[in-house]
């Protein structure tokens, strides 16, 4: 399903470039430290929004919907009903957010572990 290119504006990015970034359906990390809570409909859905959030918070690309606003805007600044595609990309970004934090306990824990082995000469 192409994605419509109505009612975007590009910054620092040749258009070509972009649209075709915009095609591509968007990488989901694998996740170690955490379970992976994605539904497999909300693995399609951010597959097909995910690059376009992505470059819309990177700045490349800005659209003129509410979706583009309530996504801007964070989690927190919601009044209104939140779009299904925002509300699983929120919950992607605390997913990664709690990977990284899983990542580092698992790293101060093997950290101390090597502090307290005895040394073997």
């Amino acid at each position: 399903m192409p994605i419509k290119l109505t009612s975007i504006s590009l910054r620092d990015a040749p258009f070509k470039e972009t649209q075709k970034r915009l095609k591509e359906p968007f990488q989901i990390h694998k996740f170690k430290y955490i379970d992976n809570t994605l539904t497999q409909e909300e693995r399609e859905n951010l597959r097909k929004n995910g690059t376009r959030f992505q470059m819309m918070i990177d700045g490349r690309v800005k659209e003129n919907t509410d979706e583009f606003k309530q996504l801007i805007g964070g989690p927190n600044n919601i009044s209104e009903p939140i779009f299904r595609s925002v509300k699983v990309w929120f919950k992607y970004q605390s997913m990664l957010k709690d990977e990284e934090a899983g990542r580092k306990l698992e790293n101060k824990r093997r950290a101390t572990e090597n502090i307290n082995q005895p040394r073997r000469y």
